[in-house]
């Protein structure tokens, strides 16, 4: 077996209590020739101490504070990845899991594939792996689906961690894009897909080899999240642009239309306060670039009555509400 090098990447912020688990997770890995980098993101609890502890304890441990004016994930992700010796790049999310042989298992398929983009299967967890029994991974519906289909309309196929890069790939589509609180899966999955969809192997059978811890996860507030939606649909639309064939306008349209929808629903039911201007902006947004068209923004108003009513407590209206008022059928 090829004994190359992987670095596994993990940012930290404020994860003191979780983080341990996560280092003893690549700690007991059957496949030895690993780095593990952690990028703290300025935290202000213990996360640091704890991570130093184990730095001394293993020399294959390095802990670093992110460099880079703009904080969150991806900028952490990014220098972690400047900073790697490895061949091959995992990036790990500190409040997530490895199986043991998850490094063995992905070094092995990738160097005898070839492939520049290895994506594993992953099983969400709440207290400790197999307690939900649940996949994280999505699979394309039928033949004329696809998984760069799917990102443009937000149905998610995999998580960051699912995925093995192969360091050259993932310094040649630009990294994660710092800029992104919410969405950096999408963000940085989709570039690789429109850039280089046939370096890219999905594994579709056998078990999970990594898990997706699903309590906890932090927030960001609701302005940056529509902020973020909107973001990523502009940037679908220059690699549409850019990559012309891909996706033929029309469908792109009604895909995005999808990825616009998505981001409403995520953000009435995570933030029940979303104010009426948040609403408005982005509504006159998607009618902008063609997502909805006018006499949808007439139909917000319904939206607004919900959030009043408690989003959080009637996510299937909100969910039904918003595929009503503003599904392509609508235009």
């Amino acid at each position: 077996m090829s004994n190359v090098k992987i670095s596994v990447i993990v940012p930290s912020y404020n994860c003191s209590t979780l983080i341990s688990e996560t280092i003893s997770s690549v700690l007991s890995q059957s496949y030895s020739n690993w780095e593990l980098i952690i990028v703290d993101d300025g935290s202000t609890d213990d996360t640091m101490s704890v991570v130093s502890y184990w730095s001394e304890k293993d020399q294959r441990i390095y802990a670093y504070g992110r460099l880079s004016a703009i904080k969150g994930a991806s900028s952490c992700r990014n220098e972690g990845a400047q900073n790697a010796s490895g061949k091959y790049l995992l990036f790990l999310d500190a409040d997530d899991l490895l199986a043991p042989e998850c490094l063995e298992s992905r070094i092995h398929c990738i160097e005898k594939s070839g492939v520049e983009l290895l994506v594993s299967r992953m099983e969400e967890f709440c207290k400790i792996p197999g307690d939900m029994g649940r996949l994280k991974n999505l699979y394309p519906n039928d033949d004329d689906d696809s998984y760069l289909k799917m990102y443009l309309r937000l149905r998610v196929p995999w998580q960051t961690s699912c995925a093995l890069w192969h360091k050259p790939f993932f310094h040649s589509i630009g990294g994660f894009d710092p800029l992104f609180s919410r969405l950096q899966d999408p963000e940085i999955h989709t570039k690789a897909l429109f850039q280089r969809p046939e370096a890219i192997k999905v594994i579709t059978v056998g078990a999970p080899d990594c898990f997706y811890r699903v309590s906890g996860r932090r927030r960001v507030g609701s302005y940056k999240f529509i902020d973020n939606g909107i973001r990523y649909i502009d940037n679908c639309i220059k690699l549409a642009d850019r990559y012309p064939g891909m996706v033929p306008d029309d469908e792109l349209i009604f895909l995005l239309n999808g990825a616009w929808r998505s981001v409403l629903k995520s953000a009435l039911i995570r933030f029940p306060k979303l104010n009426k201007s948040t609403i408005e902006r982005f509504i006159k947004y998607g009618i902008e670039k063609g997502l909805i068209n006018e006499n949808s923004s007439r139909l917000g108003i319904p939206l607004l009555f919900v959030l009043n009513a408690g989003a959080s407590r009637l996510v299937p209206r909100t969910s039904q509400l918003v595929d009503w008022a503003f599904s392509p059928e609508q235009k």
